[in-house]
């Protein structure tokens, strides 16, 4: 006796001896690895068909009690359609630094403003440069509870961005363009944002 079946994915006829049904084969037209049926679901009398373990360009079955992926290795991974922890890592690494870019400004801008009570809202911008070099100098620049925590919240963003990176390399999901983009922005803003905070309350608190 023999079970013959159509094939799942390409949808051709397959026939096998009755001691493979409900085992995993293989199809000898596109080399899926599918689960035989118990009984015959192809109409009796049709075209001759090939057996899968005989096929020319076929990988043989999968012997009887191995699972058909200690033959023929895993299936590839998934990531379920959805954004993938590399995308959401350049996406954190993105927001990071924007708010490393926000957190910067506010600092200036602070500083512009100490460096015109200094010296008067009229004075030259050559005056207003060298104002604000000497409060940076003299460990006087204005501390920003805002700047501080913009800089703050871009700094775990980047840690997030890191964390999730190396996620996406260990899984070996393959978006390396990505996680690699999201480890360099995240490496960057971590390291340049944690100095310019610790310079920021170190004056704070001279």
């Amino acid at each position: 006796m023999a079970i013959r079946f159509s094939c799942p994915s390409c949808q051709q006829p397959i026939e096998v001896d009755d001691n493979w049904g409900g085992q995993a084969v293989a199809c000898p037209y596109c080399r899926r690895v599918v689960t035989a049926p118990r009984e015959s679901t192809w109409p009796p009398g049709d075209v001759p068909v090939a057996s899968p373990a005989s096929g020319a360009f076929a990988p043989p079955p999968p012997p009887i009690g191995r699972p058909a992926e200690q033959v023929y290795g895993p299936p590839p991974r998934s990531t379920g359609g959805g954004v993938s922890s590399a995308g959401w890592a350049l996406m954190l690494a993105i927001f990071a630094a924007v708010l490393a870019f926000a957190g910067t400004m506010l600092w200036w801008v602070g500083l512009y403003e100490a460096a015109i009570r200094q010296v008067g809202e009229n004075a030259a911008p050559e005056q207003l440069q060298r104002a604000a070099q000497q409060i940076m100098m003299g460990g006087k620049a204005p501390v920003s509870p805002a700047a501080v925590t913009t800089l703050a919240v871009g700094i775990l963003c980047g840690i997030a961005a890191l964390a999730l990176a190396l996620r996406s390399f260990i899984a070996d999901e393959r978006h390396y363009v990505k996680a690699g983009a999201a480890c360099l922005i995240g490496a960057l803003i971590v390291v340049c944002q944690g100095l310019m905070v610790l310079m920021l309350l170190q004056q704070g608190g001279a």
